[in-house]
């Protein structure tokens, strides 16, 4: 009894010693931190922006297996830590651009935007494409506070675009004009105005008020109604 208890400890030391090197090895393949720098895959998107950097960073930072997130501008990337057991940078881009097509990152070296990332990309594109049949399309003006870049204007375009019955949306973040054109059986400029700042994400919208706009004054018919312009 004694000897065969000798040899099963003995064949269990045996396995434990032969198997440590397949455990250093998985170890060494399987490390809990990596690095990856994430390009942006279009132009114009200002790095230096306080808006555009909170956004990138805290979006990715959100995603499953992302440790870590900082907008480079140097290389007009994002420096992204995360840790290979859970995710890969294929995953994140693609969750990533799903979220946010303004902010469209691209695959590592080769440029190219993943597949999911792509195509969510152009189907947001195609909003903007005018409808032709069984729509009242509408225009209206409105006022965005809190763009200072390109990268602004295009966050607010396309949150406009993703608002019901919203088809275009033209941003203009110097002067903060913006300039919608919807189906009116299917939403209004108060309706816009009101889910765009429930998420608005630092941005802050109202409806153009005309008439301040207007500088050359009421027109002589206008004047003569109701109260004089003039004392």
């Amino acid at each position: 009894m004694r000897n065969v208890r000798k040899y099963i400890a003995l064949a269990v030391a045996v396995f434990f010693v032969a198997a440590l090197p397949a455990v250093a090895q998985m170890s060494a393949q399987s490390p809990e931190s990596a690095k990856v720098l994430l390009r942006f895959a279009k132009e114009g998107i200002d790095c230096g922006c306080s808006q555009t950097v909170g956004i990138v960073e805290q979006s990715l930072m959100r995603l499953d297996g992302v440790k870590n997130a900082r907008v480079d501008a140097k290389n007009y990337g994002v420096n992204v830590s995360y840790d290979p057991n859970k995710t890969t940078p294929e995953k994140i881009l693609a969750s990533f651009n799903k979220l946010n097509p303004e902010f469209a990152l691209a695959v590592p070296q080769t440029g190219a935007m993943t597949s999911a990332g792509r195509a969510n990309f152009e189907s947001q594109e195609k909003q903007s494409e005018p409808a032709s049949t069984n729509l009242q399309i509408t225009q209206c003006a409105l006022k965005v506070s809190g763009m200072t870049c390109g990268g602004c204007a295009e966050a607010v375009k396309q949150r406009l675009l993703k608002l019901e019955g919203v088809k275009t949306a033209t941003v203009d973040y110097k002067t903060g004009d913006v300039q919608v054109e919807f189906d009116a059986k299917k939403t209004t400029p108060e309706k816009i105005v009101n889910a765009f700042n429930d998420g608005s994400g630092g941005f802050k919208a109202k409806i153009a008020d005309e008439k301040k706009e207007n500088t050359e004054g009421p027109t002589a018919k206008e004047a003569g109604k109701g109260e004089r312009c003039c004392p």
